[in-house]
């Protein structure tokens, strides 16, 4: 059986800032990452943007450096995502991968700050088919332990063609995977099969971009378009990237970070000048 002993880290959440030289911007862009994973998977996304825009990244509450801290509902990533976000935004890119990307949309449809998103592997609030699955996960986790969890669906999301072009993002996703703590990961995957769905569209988005790989079993050209018609539509760009499942970030990073660039154009159109 895997250890029950929790990890003696203080209970706060794990945020990681960055600012141009130039000093803060008012233009923020924000990072969520998805179940099992933490802050990482946009490092290079992050890399891409900080010299140019304020950017946080953050380890949500139970998993990554935030383990320390309860995940009693799916809401409390949703404020974990709003204590993130500086006093001094004006206006908000928001970036989510797979759950981060539910984050996104709930922040989206409170916050008229957010005027962009980029959503990759984006998926949908679980339903009373779906719930299930989260509930066997959290069940692994406790009975059999974060290896199995990350071989089982972690190395399950990556498609074979990225398999066989690098072993590096099979390396990275199960890094993520085993470095969560079993009774965390449990009580998170919990939370997310009671998530839901955002009661409204998003508020104020000028553009956004969903990404997905075309191999991925999680979040299928299917749930891509029904992600895009929960955003009731508008200008919303939808990119399928070949030969990858759901890590586009590990699996296609150029491309990802080419969606990213694109997007953040599209967001900050007006953004020649930056605060200091």
């Amino acid at each position: 059986m895997p250890s029950t002993a929790l990890r003696s880290e203080p209970a706060t959440l794990a945020v990681e800032r960055t600012d141009p030289v130039c000093g803060a911007t008012t233009d923020v862009v924000v990072f969520l990452h998805g179940l099992g994973g933490n802050g990482m998977v946009h490092y290079l996304l992050q890399q891409q943007v900080k010299d140019r825009f304020t950017t946080v990244s953050v380890d949500f509450s139970g998993l990554g450096r935030s383990a320390a801290r309860a995940v009693p509902s799916f809401g409390q990533w949703i404020d974990d995502a709003r204590k993130a976000i500086p006093a001094e935004a004006v206006r908000l890119l928001v970036v989510g991968h797979s759950m981060g990307s539910l984050v996104a949309r709930h922040l989206a449809a409170e916050d008229p700050r957010v005027r962009g998103l980029v959503l990759y592997g984006p998926v949908l609030a679980p339903d009373e088919s779906t719930r299930g699955i989260f509930l066997d996960r959290a069940g692994d986790a406790l009975a059999e332990g974060m290896v199995h969890v990350a071989d089982r669906f972690g190395l399950g999301g990556i498609s074979q063609e990225t398999r066989l072009r690098s072993s590096l993002p099979a390396l990275i996703v199960r890094n993520f995977l085993m470095s969560q703590i079993p009774e965390r990961y449990a009580e998170a995957s919990k939370a997310m099969s009671e998530a839901w769905e955002p009661s409204n569209p998003p508020l104020s988005l000028a553009t956004a971009t969903v990404v997905h790989g075309l191999d991925d079993p999680i979040s299928t050209p299917a749930v891509a378009q029904q992600v895009v018609s929960a955003m009731a539509g508008g200008n919303v760009r939808v990119i399928g990237l070949p030969a990858t499942g759901h890590w586009p970030t590990i699996e296609q990073p150029q491309p990802s970070i080419d969606a990213l660039e694109e997007t953040l154009a599209a967001t900050f159109v007006d953004a020649s000048t930056h605060e200091g």
